[in-house]
């Protein structure tokens, strides 16, 4: 297939040092074959690519891509390359920048440690007698053990995580230790801190969201449902009069955007009577505000003695 003809499938191309993460595992183009066809002409036929697990797991797997294929993976975020994963530039500026072992914090040179007793023991279990299974129960057999046996080397807690990791997440340590071969900086923390996720959405459709989550708050009391349903609608029209069509968000997520809202906002003006609404949060909104004699008035049952003055 030439150039331009692929060119009408896909955008998106590989090359023999990318590193691809589809269907939950990393993949690389096919390598050489056993009858010595060069690497492009192994990985590339007429209407795709050839890829190859490259995860180390021993389920190998070998899959077709037709370009487009690739091309609608990519556009619904189901497929991610890292290009020139596999160069040798990349290689050692990985090397370079790998952390060394008295370079990581305590918590995770303790669970390295635990995670190379837990694989040690799985080789040796025959001769130690000790038997502990891949499952939560079999992790929080052996993290117990571990603590009854090294309580004197878990470090004192600095912040809200634990430093001992629970049964699952102790399985998904053992899991990424050996997918990148026993490497203790692999146990690094993964987590962002404080970072928000940024939103998928554009600025026009957030703007098109917040539009029908508003007409929540109408007298006609709409639910929810109603006004998620309209949207769909009002985005169907859209593409009827040759707009673009929007990017909507799940009816969970859009339930959410009328509670950001405000309870009292909400409430207010989809009531009959607002000033009921008004006196229930009224200590949020220093109270009622009566404008005329007798607005307001509140009744009760305790009896005051009363005096006229003439």
């Amino acid at each position: 297939m030439s150039a331009a003809a692929r060119k009408d499938y896909t955008q998106f191309g590989f090359n023999r040092d990318d590193r691809i993460y589809f269907d939950k595992r990393h993949w690389c183009l096919k390598t050489r074959s056993a009858e010595r066809e060069t690497e492009e002409e192994t990985a590339l036929w007429e209407a795709g690519y050839i890829l190859e697990t490259v995860d180390g797991k021993s389920e190998r797997r070998v899959e077709a891509l037709t370009f487009q294929d690739i091309d609608k993976l990519f556009s619904a975020r189901k497929i991610d390359c890292e290009r020139g994963y596999f160069s040798s530039r990349n290689a050692i500026d990985r090397r370079m920048s790998s952390p060394k072992i008295f370079d990581l914090p305590a918590a995770t040179i303790l669970r390295a440690r635990m995670v190379s007793e837990f694989l040690e023991l799985e080789l040796d279990r025959y001769d130690t007698g000790e038997f502990f299974t891949r499952s939560d129960a079999g992790y929080a057999k052996f993290i117990k053990a571990f603590k009854a046996e090294n309580e004197y080397l878990i470090p004192p807690k600095t912040g809200k995580r634990e430093i001992v990791p629970g049964p699952r997440q102790f399985g998904r340590l053992v899991e990424r230790f050996e997918d990148n071969l026993f490497e203790p900086g692999s146990l690094l923390p993964r987590h962002r801190g404080g970072v928000g996720q940024k939103s998928r959405f554009t600025p026009e459709e957030v703007k098109f969201h917040a539009e029908h989550a508003q007409k929540y708050q109408s007298k006609d009391r709409p639910t929810k449902l109603d006004c998620y349903v309209q949207m769909a609608e009002a985005n169907e029209n859209r593409k009827a009069v040759g707009e673009e069509e929007l990017q909507v968000p799940s009816l969970r997520t859009f339930q959410r955007l009328i509670d950001d809202l405000g309870d009292y906002r909400n409430e207010l003006t989809r009531a009959g009577d607002p000033s009921r609404v008004t006196r229930k949060f009224g200590m949020s909104r220093n109270g009622y505000q009566p404008l005329r004699p007798l607005e307001y008035i509140e009744m009760d049952e305790h009896k005051l003695d009363v005096i006229a003055y003439s």
